[in-house]
């Protein structure tokens, strides 16, 4: 048996906290090898929500790259250009890929241990200083603007034909 096991527990207001798998609790205590043992308890946050993953990828990056590519005609060399970040490939259209590199590269995030982690290892609150970080870099280049709470109403009605 291992001797280590990640355990999460819920605590809501005027209950006791409680084990999400009490089963799993009781299998590891009957199986662990002997010896000494620490239980900390540390609140965790849930991982990046969808709405966060649009504000990034449908609505900073989109943003980005309709800045680069179709606004101002100079793909990733204005950005390069912006950030003087000379490691970054030139001469090449933005693409996804690029600008997420460059927002890793102005807003360095880390866990716990010190190792920068992506967007997709990142919790509701690294995620939100992420963007709001991402977005204070870019202000000079382009305004990326709050997310839309009522997008996907927006585009199903344009997508039947109905204009705002």
């Amino acid at each position: 048996m291992a001797n280590k096991i990640d355990l999460f527990a819920q605590k809501t207001d005027g209950e006791s906290m409680r084990w999400e798998d009490p089963q799993s609790v009781e299998k590891f205590r009957q199986e662990a090898d002997p010896g000494r043992y620490l239980w900390q308890a540390k609140r965790s946050r849930p991982p990046k929500s969808q709405k966060q993953l649009g504000d990034t990828f449908g609505n900073a990056i989109k943003k980005v790259l309709y800045e680069a590519n179709d606004v101002r005609q100079d793909g990733i060399d204005g950005l390069v250009q912006y950030f003087k970040q000379l490691n970054l490939p030139k001469n090449i259209e933005a693409t996804k890929d690029i600008v997420m590199k460059v927002f890793y590269t102005v807003a360095p995030t880390f866990n716990d241990e010190g190792e920068e982690i992506t967007l997709s290892k990142m919790d509701t609150k690294q995620a939100t200083d992420f963007m709001r970080r991402v977005k204070d870099a870019m202000a000079g280049y382009v305004y990326i603007p709050d997310p839309d709470p009522n997008w996907r109403d927006k585009e199903k009605q344009q997508t039947q034909g109905v204009k705002l």
